[in-house]
Order: structure tokens, then C-alpha cells, then sequence
């Protein structure tokens, strides 16, 4: 462990940290959000505590710095709100979303390279992929599913966004015409879940991760859905995919069973 940020008792929902790694932000159980500043190689310094909601889902900061929120105001816990933040001023400026629990769950965040648009992976009666441009703040354009969405990534330039959901399928779909390009199927044994999902840097793999009796991890072939390479254990219990900025690594956060109890951990494969 290179560093610890401690704050308070309730457990951390959520966690983002900016592209130059000088300011991290935490998402606590009860709503709260701690904004640390980076003080030295290994230090960190809290600055700022905001008390704006009543729980946190999902934080990211965009390629340009903006942080995104999704979670429940402290005004209704029954509604869900994505806010923008500009966190070097501790000030929201904008309000995307502000919907009911039944209508909305957003359970991802995925960013263009360029950070020009950001897409939300949307559970519940509004099932589907969202897209807002981070210009105007507003709703660009959505992709309608029949299953939950509950992880998706885009391609780095904007075109394609690969996804995963209830039905345990992963699907590049094509933004343009808001179809899908490609499925492939993720029978990995008897009980399996699909849990994460991301493209390569260069846009070239689509790596998804998941949970049950059959592989940890698989990468496809993002021109057409072909895996390229498989990784199994023994008990698979991965969460979170991603790959390295270079690409040539996956990170896995795995959840493996202790004597006590479960203990996470993040490990690194090679994708060659």
C-alpha cells in the first residue's frame, strides 16, 4: 500500500482521481464527499468536506477535470441527480439528471478520449446508454436496450460504445445508428455474471470481466466480437476491468475469500 485516506466510519461508495494525480475525491456512505490534495510523493491532505447528497454510486473526472456525480440528493434520497463539478473551486456548475430511483439507476461512467462526450450506463425503466455532450451539458443522444446497462465504455474516438448488462452479454454498439455491431456471448459455466467492461487504448480490444464458475476475464476483437484471448481461475470473482494506458496490461479487481472474510484485490495480467 503506497498511501491510506482516512475520513470517517461509513464505508467509501465510490472514488475518482484526476489525470495528474494531484487531487483525489471520496465518496462516503453517507453522502459525503472528501476532496484530498496531494502534498507530497506519498501525502495527501484533506481540504474540503461537501455535504450534498444523502449517498454516492458513481464518481469520474473527465479528461478536461471535470468531476462527475451520480447518486441521491440529500433533499430526496428516493430521486437520482449527475452533477458537474469543478472541484479546484468547490462549486457544482451543472445538474444533467434529476430523476426517480424507478426511472434511473446509473451504475457507469465512460468518457471519449477526447472528453468531448460522456456516456451513463442506465438500469430501470429508462434501460439503456445515455450520451451527454460535456459542452452544453445536455443530452445528446440515447441508445434503448431491453436489459439493464450496468457497465459500458466507449471507444477512444466516440464511435463505438461496448456494454454489458442483465442478460450477461457483451455488445459493441455503433453510435451513429444506435445498433449493435456485434454480440458475443459470455457462457463461462454454470452460474456466471458479466461485471466490467472496457476498450483498449487504442480501440483495438473490448476486455469484460465476470463472476461465477467460469473465466475471469476475456478479450474480444472489437472489429468483430472474436475472442482473442482467455483467463480463468478458479473461482472467478472479478468486478472491475481496465487496461493499462499503454495497453499491453488488464487490472482485474478480484474479491478472493479469506479465512475470515472476503479480501479485495486488484492484480495485473498481460494481454500477450
Amino acid at each position: 500500500m503506497i498511501t491510506e485516506l482516512k475520513t470517517s466510519e461509513s464505508p467509501v461508495f465510490s472514488a475518482a482521481i484526476t489525470s495528474d494525480n494531484s487531487c483525489v475525491v471520496e465518496g462516503a456512505g453517507d453522502g459525503k464527499l472528501f476532496i484530498f490534495q496531494r502534498t507530497g510523493p506519498k501525502d495527501f491532505m484533506l481540504v474540503k468536506t461537501i455535504e450534498e447528497y444523502s449517498s454516492i454510486a458513481k464518481m469520474k473526472f473527465s479528461p478536461t477535470g471535470e468531476l462527475y456525480i451520480t447518486g441521491a440528493p440529500s433533499a430526496n434520497y428516493r430521486n437520482v441527480v449527475i452533477d458537474v463539478w469543478d472541484i479546484e473551486n468547490y462549486e457544482k456548475i451543472a445538474s444533467l439528471l434529476n430523476s426517480e430511483v424507478n426511472l434511473h439507476v446509473i451504475s457507469d461512467i465512460s468518457f471519449t478520449s477526447k472528453g468531448d462526450l460522456v456516456a451513463f450506463a442506465v438500469s430501470n425503466d429508462k434501460k439503456g446508454i445515455e450520451v451527454y455532450s460535456a459542452e452544453t451539458k445536455k443530452l445528446a443522444y440515447k441508445i434503448t436496450t431491453k436489459h439493464d446497462v450496468t457497465t459500458c465504455s466507449f471507444t477512444p474516438d466516440g464511435k463505438f460504445i461496448a456494454a454489458v448488462g442483465t442478460d450477461n452479454k457483451v455488445k459493441l454498439y455503433d453510435c451513429a445508428t444506435k445498433t449493435v455491431k456485434w454480440v458475443s456471448e459470455w457462457k463461462t459455466g454454470a452460474t456466471y455474471y458479466v461485471m466490467g467492461v472496457q476498450v483498449s487504448p487504442y480501440g483495438k480490444q473490448v476486455a469484460a470481466c465476470g463472476r461465477g464458475s467460469g473465466y475471469m476475464a476475456i478479450i474480444f476483437d472489437s472489429a468483430n466480437g472474436k475472442t482473442i484471448k482467455t483467463y480463468s481461475t478458479k473461482n472467478s470473482n472479478a468486478n472491475a476491468i481496465k487496461y493499462s494506458n499503454n495497453g499491453l496490461n488488464i487490472y482485474i479487481a478480484l474479491t478472493t475469500y479469506g479465512d475470515i472474510a472476503k479480501v479485495p484485490i486488484v492484480k495485473m495480467y498481460p494481454v500477450n
